[in-house]
């Protein structure tokens, strides 16, 4: 560093000394172009920060989707479940049209970065003002929570953060044509087919959890822990999917909605104790599913589970639902009250609900 660029860094140092109120968030910390040539893509905060992460704080602090940070320690890095984590937070953000894999792709091997495949970029996350009061104490070096935020549509000035955790890089598997794969993490997708009058759900279990699941009916386990550890699965992916917010997850066949309207807008629209009511009869539903099949069909899961493929998928359908019908008319305000679809959906009994498991990923 030349003498006039030292002396400009040592009086930048004196203001702060004199005024911390004007370092962001109280870091003295700065962030930098890059890549250092060509266009610029990202910005990169100049300090990392060291990060113990317990096992509550990785089940709090989110990623994109809503997925909890400890599936993707546990599932897709290989570590064990409650264990506390070392780690060092690297801090990255966004300009214009840049996306994750810009950021995997412009950082140094040193970070354990440096490509944009489909493992690189699973290891970065978004730094929400959450995840940065959990992380870093800092809440104010993370921005809000954006509805259908995702790795491949990241806005301009949204931060991301990478953990380098020593020994630790993305589990894969020998995906078609022998391309290598990062491991997935659970999640679910779900159809309201109105003109079928059906529920079709499809759960995408990690190869993690489906291996826990399957010890533990080997070692024949009351099916009432079980449901217990599916029922956690979906309660909290569910409600945000039939309340609009995972746009990805949600399909909504129905006639009456217009061209160029969204399915989702069609529930944010809805009196709130009418996707509450939904939420949990489908939650209900599946949890009874999934308890029927697990006591009459445990040797299916198990042989699915040794299968070499990634994972394993469970498809519900459920048939003639209660209030499915009502559901679908308010949304495009041709039906009866919010209350009155509330009281129809509480009244519904248990439907039929058919279940089909499949090794692998099989959810569309």
């Amino acid at each position: 560093m030349d003498s006039l660029a030292l002396a400009r860094a040592e009086a930048i140092q004196a203001v702060y000394r004199q005024r911390p109120d004007l370092l962001e968030a109280g870091v003295n910390a700065g962030w930098v172009l890059l890549p250092l040539r060509g266009r610029k893509r990202y910005k990169r905060c100049t300090r990392a920060f060291k990060v113990r992460i317990t096992p509550h704080m990785a089940e709090e602090v989110e990623s994109f989707e809503g997925v909890p940070l400890s599936d993707y320690l546990q599932d897709q890095l290989g570590l064990p479940e409650g264990a506390e984590v070392e780690a060092e937070a690297h801090l990255y953000e966004a300009l214009p049209g840049t996306t994750v894999a810009d950021i995997a792709r412009g950082e140094s091997e040193t970070l354990g970065l440096g490509a944009s495949d489909e493992a690189t970029v699973s290891q970065l996350h978004p730094l929400t003002r959450e995840a940065a009061s959990a992380l870093l104490g800092k809440p104010g070096l993370g921005r809000h929570s954006i509805r259908g935020l995702g790795r491949w549509n990241i806005p301009a000035g949204q931060r991301i953060y990478y953990l380098a955790i020593p020994g630790k890089r993305p589990l894969t598997f020998h995906g078609k044509w022998g391309r290598r794969r990062v491991r997935r993490l659970l999640h679910l997708n779900v159809t309201l087919d109105g003109p079928q009058d059906q529920i079709r759900v499809c759960i995408y279990i990690s190869e993690v959890k489906a291996q826990k699941l399957a010890v533990r009916l080997r070692q024949q386990s009351h099916a009432g822990s079980l449901t217990v550890a599916f029922n956690k699965f979906i309660a909290r992916r569910l409600p945000r999917i039939l309340q609009g917010q995972r746009p990805r997850r949600l399909r909504i066949i129905n006639a009456g909605i217009a061209p160029g309207q969204s399915p989702e807008s069609g529930l944010q629209k809805l009196p709130g104790i009418v996707p509450e009511a939904f939420i949990k009869k489908v939650q209900e539903w599946l949890v009874h599913g999934f308890s029927e099949f697990i006591k009459t069909r445990a040797q299916q899961f198990l042989a699915a589970t040794e299968d070499p493929a990634d994972g394993v998928t469970l498809r519900f359908t459920i048939e003639h639902p209660q209030g499915l019908k009502e559901l679908g008319q308010a949304m495009v305000e041709k039906g009866p009250s919010g209350s009155k679809v509330a009281e129809t959906i509480d009244a519904g009994g248990q439907p039929n609900v058919r279940v089909e498991i499949f090794p692998g990923h099989k959810c569309d």
